[in-house]
């Protein structure tokens, strides 16, 4: 029986398919414990962590661990990491481990690894060795066309229609009576802005599976940070995943203001932030 062996070019194509080395960018990371039994630990990280893309610089919105959360089985720690390769793509990828210093924890923000992506796996080369980490999420930059390309004018010529045999309908024509509504009297101007500022605590409908967060703060130099992570200069209005979350607007000397909010699943929870002193 004759053996048919694959030729080295062949095997290759397919190692250059499989794997893809680039260069990737760290620009985010969040590192947090969970407990699960589960037989794949990363499975309990997946959906705690979103990428933001409302900012100059992509980030994370993580949620934190429920306080009741039963802990059983084994307590992993775990690491969230956003990279950016050199085609503008966004990875959000994360790894597990039993123990709080690993090759997990060595990754933060401001790095830049060698890499190599495979399907479903990001393997990022760190003190000379390979890291496998399980890509979340993957966002490739939008394709922008600045004009529409110009057609060439079509030669199909349009053809003779046959003039419409549709018959009128047998509707019978009733007089209506005239009216008896007035016009408006209330005449129409040019509204000015509403000074109003939102509600304190107030849910709208945002969309059926996430959750968006509004702040609104009446200083125009207030800073906005969510579970630690700078999203924006008030007002933002950025997704998050449903759940607990701690937020912190900061104005130029004035103290902190702080307060912890839960984001439903579906709605978008509007808050409002004065900081005084």
């Amino acid at each position: 029986m004759k053996v048919v062996r694959p030729s080295l070019a062949w095997t290759l194509a397919v190692c250059a398919w499989a794997q893809t080395p680039t260069a990737v960018y760290t620009l985010a990371d969040h590192h947090t414990t969970r407990w699960t039994g589960e037989r794949d630990p990363v499975a309990k990280i997946a959906g705690v962590c979103a990428i933001t893309t409302n900012t100059p610089v992509p980030g994370l919105i993580c949620s934190r661990p429920p306080v009741s959360e039963p802990r059983t089985g084994r307590r992993h720690f775990y690491s969230v990491v956003l990279f950016r390769d050199l085609d503008e793509t966004l990875y959000l990828a994360a790894c597990s481990s039993l123990f709080r210093e690993s090759m997990c924890d060595l990754l933060r923000a401001g790095q830049t690894f060698s890499a190599e992506v495979e399907e479903q796996t990001i393997r990022v080369v760190i003190r000379d060795e390979q890291l496998p980490l399980r890509i979340l999420d993957r966002r490739p930059k939008p394709i922008t066309v600045d004009s529409p390309a110009k057609g060439a004018p079509s030669n199909v010529k349009p053809s003779t229609g046959t003039p419409s045999v549709i018959s009128h309908s047998r509707v019978s024509e009733t007089k209506g009576t005239p009216s008896v509504i007035r016009p408006s009297d209330v005449s129409a101007a040019v509204a000015a802005p509403s000074s109003a500022a939102p509600s304190q605590a107030s849910t709208a409908v945002a969309s059926s599976t996430g959750a968006r967060l509004y702040v609104y703060s009446s200083n125009g130099a207030a800073r906005v940070f969510l579970d630690d992570q700078f999203v924006g200069r008030s007002p933002v209005d950025v997704p998050v995943v449903p759940g607990r979350h701690t937020i912190v607007v900061r104005a130029p000397g004035l103290p902190d203001w702080m307060q912890q909010v839960d984001t439903p699943a579906g709605r978008t929870t509007r808050i409002t932030a004065e900081p005084k002193r």
